[in-house]
Formats: structure tokens, sequence, C-alpha cells
């Protein structure tokens, strides 16, 4: 390692231990400020609250949700409801279509699993293939195809 790359560690190590040091003050500072409670007193002329709404007044004149309170609010519901009837239509016909694609995917593996259990004979739907029923090659059989090739 030559002197260059033992300067620009040392400077970097430095660093690394100044932000540690920042990082660790910052801490100390954050607990002793949550350890003591500080409790804040408002003193202003009007320490009373807010009174409550009186019954009949100017927001009960429109029903809840009602934003513009004529009939756009009307025209606003149908047309949000347009929206969501056309989303749910789309997003049933994208459902339909991945379950229609995985029932095709399961189909096909079935007809493999039967395919699969006939062939060890073990299958009901295939009674005709048995073990039994499976006729050997007769002797010698490859060393013929392997000698006559060559």
């Amino acid at each position: 390692m030559t002197d260059d790359e033992r300067r620009e560690l040392a400077e970097l190590y430095a660093a690394d231990d100044r932000l540690r040091a920042e990082h660790a003050d910052w801490l100390a500072r954050r607990e002793a400020a949550a350890a003591s409670p500080v409790l804040l007193y408002r003193t202003t002329e009007q320490n009373v609250p807010a009174p409550a709404p009186q019954p009949g007044g100017a927001a009960d004149s429109q029903p809840s949700g009602a934003l513009f309170g004529d009939w756009r609010d009307q025209a606003l519901s149908e047309a949000m409801g347009v929206v969501i009837v056309e989303t749910r239509r789309e997003m049933r016909k994208e459902r339909d279509a991945a379950l229609a694609e995985r029932d095709a995917r399961i189909a096909k593996l079935e007809v493999q699993i039967e395919m699969l259990l006939a062939l060890l004979g073990k299958s009901d739907t295939v009674s005709h293939l048995k073990a039994a029923d499976v006729v050997d090659l007769p002797r010698g059989f490859l060393r013929r195809i392997h000698n006559n090739a060559a």
C-alpha cells in the first residue's frame, strides 16, 4: 500500500469518526429532549372552546357527501357510478382470462397424470393397459441394430 493510499484511508476514517461523533451527539440531544417533558400553556383572551354547531344550520342543508350543493352532485355521482361499473367489468374480464388459463393448465396436468398412472399400471380409467400386456423386445435386438449401422 502506498503512502497516498494510506493518507486517503486516514482521511476517510477521520471523516467517518467525525460523522459518527456528530450522530452520537444528535442522539444524546434527542434522548435528553424526550426525557424532559415540556408543558406548554396557552394564554389567550378566548380560552373557551368553539360552540357546537346547531342543528338545522348551514351544514345540515346539504346531504353528507355533497360537494357543490346543486345538480353537479347528481352528475358527479352518476359519472362515478359509470366509471366503477366499467372498471369492475374490465377487472372481471382480466380475472376470467387468468382463471381460464389456469383451468387449461390444470386440465393438461390432469391428462399427463392420467397417462403416467396408465403407464405405471395403476389407473382405473385405462384398464386395458396392464403390466402383463407389455411385450419385451427379442433378445439381442439392440445389438443387431447397432451392428448393422456400423
